[in-house]
């Protein structure tokens, strides 16, 4: 076999700490990646390991662990640690780490204890994507948070049975599914708010896939405003792109992910997700890797296998072509929009971010990340069609375009276990007519969940990684979800 055409020839041990906690996250999340890459050694494995355990006291080294120990005989264990500290220590360990400072940086007031300072693990990572990622731009806010009340409903009697016949306690849930945060809205209001695995208020989470459907809101509302045609192709707005697989294929087709590409959301696959992950400056690339480094060189080099429209395949492709689209006909850029058009209109309270490849390209398929709070402020706009903190930013028919749903027969051809009557349309899931409601997901667990009926929105931020084991975690998210329902109109 050809080397440069080796799926996972490029999984070299990292040479920063970006990379390497990277990589230590995509194999917890991703196990065949490792196993298939075959590069790494059972010694290193056992290495990364020890690393991803390792205290302050035991990461730092030389001037860093001079600095770090003096500082915390000085300030006692107890003591938060700064950013500069936790980057010091990553360099330490790992040099060449964080040398570009994160464009949105760690809140003040969240530091971590120093006692509890580990590294890494997939937890710490999805709240700090940002802090090792060295490409960033702030999501900005407007110039006040909107207003959210509390009106606590206790959900600890919530229990749901999941395939094995087992009673799940909404506790048992949230343990089982890594859940790194977990908030009900209801009208509104606060009913129920959870943090767990060291993420709180005011820290960050990555999103993930999530991101797609900010990029497909984008896009439903300058469709509405009439500023882009669903039905023109995409090279009409990507000239780029003439000769790729999105050569004959529509924005709509696009943004519904029923575009014919010789591509795979799937770690063996090649093309496949891990190639995107090189684009995308996710992974760390070896010295024998050949294939693309940027997202649009990537997008370049896939081609079409099928007839575009036909079946839905699940591809964050898709999304990043959606991106550059909103962006070339907007003539902003990818986080500008988010912040115009969304961010700054809720009220969010916190700047969010959004990651960059190695060509300063922004991931609008998986590179956002926000505090639940404000994910939650967002769900509920959403619900309530744009029309929220005395404003109205979204277009009449922008959500009611994206309930509409999109082609059921192309979305079982393409999942045909799925139930019937859902959906997925303008990067949104949508789930049978009778059932009402729509929601963002991303990997790992995180949903954005909205029940315009019961006027609920769910908000789950979680680190899944057991993803071998049945039934899994994520499996119980809508029965849960129900389940909520129910417990929090009851109450109110």
């Amino acid at each position: 076999m050809n080397q440069s055409n080796r799926p996972f020839s490029g999984l070299r041990a990292p040479a920063s700490a970006r990379a390497l906690i990277l990589a230590l996250a995509v194999s917890a999340l991703f196990p065949s990646v490792a196993s298939a890459a075959g590069n790494e050694s059972p010694a290193a494995d056992k290495a990364a390991a020890a690393s991803s355990e390792a205290p302050l006291a035991g990461a730092a080294s030389s001037d860093a662990s001079q600095a770090a120990s003096a500082s915390q005989a000085q300030a006692g264990e107890s003591a938060p640690l700064s950013q500069a500290e936790i980057q010091a220590a990553i360099r330490a360990q790992l040099p060449g780490a964080a040398s570009t400072p994160s464009a949105v940086s760690e809140p003040s007031g969240s530091h971590v204890a120093r006692k509890e300072f580990k590294l890494p693990g997939t937890h710490w990572v999805n709240q700090h994507l940002d802090f090792v990622h060295p490409r960033n731009s702030a999501i900005a806010t407007g110039s006040a948070p909107s207003a959210l009340e509390t009106a606590s409903v206790d959900l600890s009697g919530v229990s749901v049975t999941d395939g094995n016949g087992n009673a799940v306690t909404l506790a048992d849930y949230q343990n089982r599914g890594d859940v790194d945060s977990l908030l009900v809205l209801h009208r509104g209001q606060i009913v129920y708010e959870h943090y767990a695995h060291g993420m709180i208020e005011e820290r960050r989470h990555a999103l993930w896939s999530m991101t797609k459907s900010f990029t497909g809101l984008i896009a439903t509302d300058l469709i509405q405003s009439g500023q882009l045609d669903p039905s023109a192709p995409v090279t009409q707005y990507v000239p780029e792109l003439q000769g790729s697989a999105w050569d004959g294929a529509s924005v709509q087709q696009t943004l519904d992910m029923t575009t014919a590409v010789d591509y795979a959301e799937r770690p063996d696959a090649d093309p496949g997700v891990v190639q995107y992950m090189f684009a995308a400056d996710l992974l760390n690339v070896g010295p024998l890797y050949q294939g693309p480094k940027k997202i649009i060189d990537f997008l370049k080099s896939l081609k079409k296998n099928g007839d575009h429209g036909a079946k839905f395949e699940y591809k964050t492709v898709d999304a990043e072509v959606i991106g550059l689209i909103i962006e070339k006909i907007t003539g902003k850029s990818f986080p500008t929009l988010v912040s115009e058009r969304i961010w700054a209109p809720i009220g969010a309270q916190t700047a969010a971010y959004a990651l960059q490849d190695s060509g300063n390209a922004y991931l609008a398929g998986a590179g956002m990340g926000a505090i639940t709070r404000d994910l939650a402020r967002f769900g509920e706009a959403v619900r309530l069609e744009g029309r929220y903190n005395g404003q109205a930013f979204l277009q009449p028919g922008t959500v009611a375009e994206l309930r509409k749903g999109g082609d059921q027969n192309a979305f079982r051809a393409g999942r045909p276990n799925a139930r019937e009557g859902s959906s997925y349309h303008n990067q949104w899931w949508i789930a049978p007519g009778n059932d009402h409601s729509f929601e963002a997901q991303g990997f790992g667990g995180q949903r954005i969940y909205i029940d315009p009926q019961n006027e609920l929105v769910i908000v789950k931020t979680a680190s899944e990684v057991n993803l071998n084991i049945e039934p899994k975690p994520t499996d119980l998210d809508r029965p849960i979800f129900d389940a909520i329902t129910t417990a929090v109109t009851q109450a109110h």
